[in-house]
C-alpha cells in the first residue's frame, strides 16, 4: 500500500536529499557571498544558484521530484492528524455567505488532499471547495472540490464579499 511509513519514508528521503540538500550544503556559502542578507526573490536565492531555476521551475520540470513530493504530501498524514481534525470547521463555516460560491481556498494545495478529506467529511458544507497549486488538474475526482492553476506570487483572483 503507498501510504505505509516506509514508503512515505522513501519519498521523503529521495525529495530531501534529491532537491533540497544541495541547496542547504551551499547556504552558508551564499549567505557570506551576500551578507547574510535575505533573498529578495525566489531567482536569487541559495536554490537558484545550485541549479539554475527556481525551486518550482526545478520541481515541475521533473516528474520524478514532483512525484516524490505529491506522494509524499498526501501520504504523509495517513493514519495522523490532518488539518480537517485540527481546525474547528464548523465555526469556519458560521455566516458563510452562500451568495458567494467559493468556501474555501487551499492556496499550494498540491494534488488536493486536505479538500477531499474536507469534502468527504462534510458532503453538506456549501460552497465550493477550490484546490490552487502550479499545475493543478481542473477535475481532482470529488464533487465541490475543484483545482485551479495557480501561482501564489501572482494576485489572487478568488476574493470574498
Amino acid at each position: 500500500m503507498d501510504h505505509e511509513p516506509q514508503f512515505i519514508a522513501d519519498k521523503m528521503s529521495l525529495y530531501r536529499f534529491d532537491n533540497m540538500a544541495p541547496a542547504f550544503v551551499h547556504c552558508p556559502a551564499y549567505f557570506a557571498a551576500n551578507g547574510y542578507q535575505e533573498p529578495v526573490n525566489q531567482e536569487t536565492g541559495p536554490y537558484a544558484e545550485v541549479f539554475d531555476c527556481t525551486y518550482w521551475q526545478r520541481i515541475n520540470g521533473a516528474p520524478k521530484l514532483k512525484n516524490d513530493l505529491d506522494a509524499y504530501m498526501a501520504a504523509h498524514k495517513k493514519g495522523g492528524s490532518s488539518l480537517v481534525d485540527l481546525l474547528p470547521y464548523s465555526k469556519l463555516v458560521e455566516g458563510y455567505n452562500s451568495a458567494f460560491p467559493v468556501l474555501l481556498v487551499d492556496i499550494g494545495g498540491g494534488v488536493g488532499h486536505q479538500c477531499k478529506e474536507l469534502r468527504s467529511r462534510y458532503p453538506s458544507l456549501e460552497g465550493d471547495i477550490v484546490v490552487q497549486d502550479l499545475q493543478c488538474a481542473s477535475g481532482l475526482g470529488l464533487a465541490g472540490v475543484k483545482g485551479m492553476a495557480y501561482n501564489f506570487f501572482d494576485p489572487q483572483p478568488i476574493r470574498g464579499k
